[in-house]
């Protein structure tokens, strides 16, 4: 859940940029690890917390990232089911010999 994605989500949708401390402020509300920055002075306070009017902006942007990095994951899964349709779950390498084989210099042998 990189701050890029939210902030160009932000921008797009609502037409203002979402400070970096102000996402990490609202992903730490919602329970999300947020390391620490190294220049903050007080570990247990927020110099710039999130504005309460851009709070669910940032929430509807992380939850949106959240929802395509799942969708994602879901693509990846069906293609390894495509691979045990369409190969008959075998592993390649085993049963071509050349598969996979690469020599010292990368290419294959």
């Amino acid at each position: 859940m990189a701050n890029k994605q939210i902030i160009e989500y932000v921008k797009a949708k609502y037409d203002y940029i979402p400070q970096s401390c102000w996402i990490a402020d609202v992903k730490e509300q919602m329970g999300f690890n947020v390391p620490c920055a190294h220049n903050r002075k007080d570990k247990n306070t927020r110099k710039c917390p999130c504005p309460k009017d851009k709070i669910e902006d940032i929430k509807e942007a992380i939850m949106q990232d959240v929802k395509s990095k799942t969708q994602s994951s879901a693509v990846s899964e069906t293609s390894g089911e495509h691979r045990k349709l369409c190969h008959g779950g075998t592993n390649l390498a085993e049963t071509v010999p050349w598969f996979g084989k690469r020599n010292g210099s990368g290419k294959r042998s």
